[in-house]
Formats: C-alpha cells, sequence, structure tokens
C-alpha cells in the first residue's frame, strides 16, 4: 500500500509510520492536487490494477478481493468502482455523467438545486444503479484502474487540481475502447466531504475552476460558450460566497447578541 501525503500539518505523516509501519510513504513538500498526488502513488510501484482511496474512506468487508477478481474476470474493463456509504448508512452518489452545458444547471454544487424541480433532476442525474452497470464516469475516491488500460491513455490529467479529474480520465478510457463499470459488491465507507470541509471556500473554487478547464479541454472548439461559461462560473461561485457569508454573519450575530450581559 502507497499513502501520499500532500504536506497535511494535522500529523498523519507521522500516524502512518507509528501505526502501519508497512505502508509505503510519500511525503511531498506542498499540497499538490488530488490529482497529482495519485499520478505519484502510481509511479512509484508496478502492479496490475491502481485503487484510489481518498484519505476519509475505508474498505469494508471484502471489497479490495472483491474489485480485484471483477477485474481479473473482465479484461475489457478499464476502471471499476463500488457503492460508497456514508457513515449514517445512505448511499453516496459515486456514478458520474459528463458534464455539458446543461446538465450543470442540475448539478450538486448548483444554487438551484434548492429548487424542487431541479432537485429532483439532479437526484436522477445521481442515482446510484442496483447492479453491476456501464456508466458514463465514476468517482475517483474509490475507484481501480487498470495498468494496461493507463499505459495506453496516460495518467489522471494533472491540470485538475482536484475534481473533475475521475470524470476526465473515465471519459479518456471509454474513447480509447475501454469500459467503466460500476459493482455495488464492492463497498467502502466514506466520510462524505470530511477533507473539503476543512477548506469549503477553497474547494468549492477548485471545483468550479476544475470546471471550467474541463469544458475547455474537450469542447475546445467552443471558446466563445466557454467563455461565457467561464462568466457564469465565477459569478456562481460570488453568489455562493455571499450567501455564506451573509448567514455565517447574522449566526455569528445572534450567538453573541445572545451571549451578551443583559444591563
Amino acid at each position: 500500500m502507497v499513502v501520499v501525503d500532500n504536506a497535511s500539518t494535522d500529523g498523519s505523516p507521522q500516524m502512518v509510520r507509528k501505526k502501519f509501519p508497512w505502508v509505503y510513504l510519500i511525503e511531498n513538500k506542498s499540497n499538490l492536487g488530488f490529482a497529482r498526488g495519485c499520478n505519484i502513488g502510481i509511479r512509484s510501484v508496478k502492479a496490475r490494477y491502481y485503487l484510489l482511496l481518498n484519505s476519509d474512506a475505508a474498505t469494508m468487508g471484502n471489497a479490495l478481493d472483491v474489485m480485484v477478481s471483477f477485474m481479473d474476470a473482465n479484461p475489457d474493463i478499464g476502471a471499476s468502482g463500488g457503492l460508497i456509504l456514508t457513515e449514517d448508512g445512505k448511499t453516496q452518489p459515486s456514478t458520474l455523467v459528463y458534464p455539458n452545458y446543461f446538465n450543470l444547471l442540475f448539478s450538486r454544487a448548483s444554487l438551484l438545486s434548492k429548487i424542487p424541480v431541479f432537485r429532483w433532476k439532479m437526484q436522477e442525474l445521481r442515482k446510484v444503479p442496483d447492479e453491476i452497470t456501464d456508466v458514463p464516469a465514476l468517482a475517483g475516491g474509490f475507484l481501480i484502474l487498470r495498468n494496461e488500460a493507463l499505459q495506453e491513455i496516460g495518467l489522471l490529467d494533472e491540470r485538475f487540481f482536484i475534481y473533475l479529474e475521475d470524470i476526465d480520465i473515465c471519459r479518456r478510457l471509454q474513447k480509447a475502447g475501454w469500459r467503466v463499470v460500476f459493482n455495488p459488491n464492492a463497498r467502502i465507507l466514506h466520510s462524505w466531504g470530511a477533507s473539503s470541509a476543512k477548506r469549503r471556500a477553497q474547494s468549492f473554487w477548485w471545483h468550479h475552476m476544475s470546471m471550467f478547464k474541463y469544458f475547455q479541454k474537450h469542447y475546445p472548439y467552443l471558446l466563445p460558450i466557454n467563455l461565457l461559461l467561464g462568466f457564469g462560473l465565477i459569478t456562481h461561485y460570488s453568489l455562493w460566497w455571499l450567501t455564506n457569508t451573509i448567514t455565517g454573519w447574522k449566526s455569528y450575530r445572534n450567538n453573541h447578541s445572545k451571549d451578551s450581559p443583559k444591563s
């Protein structure tokens, strides 16, 4: 097992060295992002398969054996992922669709998702299959990749600091003729958002920038539309930031007014 630490400051490297001395620990001097961090780990070892697993996730039961056996039995599969469960037992969306100029309106990050009809459409797009199914893309937090396929298409695209690198590599795999398959028989437990919550505003910004880079990469001939999209993404982020700032300020003011001594 390889653990790539992106310059964390919470003592994670020390914990890994102490509790898991058999793990190959790579300590980056700065936060290089998810894609680049994963690529460093992949390049450090030679294997038939590479399993990408978030730092805030843990495999359940024989999930690793299930994934390896599944890949062995299906040599045409380039990437596979399993069922991701939250700590309260709910299913986390782990199958993804290719973003386009229309379905962005129904993304989980969209402010419009608070409107019932938009929220319903978002849930439909993110619905997880009940059985083994070929899908457009899978979440990078629990993703097994075949070495042979990576040798053909390359590793994760490091222009994506975080977010969208999973959809991008799945798209590239399918374009090269490899299957991308969801297998719910392999499961992990994921503290959803535990990592991004520490830097919520920064993570949201990275998500928006990765989305813009994704459209620039896959639809380069639509530059005018992409520039308009970029303006929309910046506007969306600004509205989100303003809304959360006002909400946080009101909460702070209310809490302090309650704590203030009355004359």
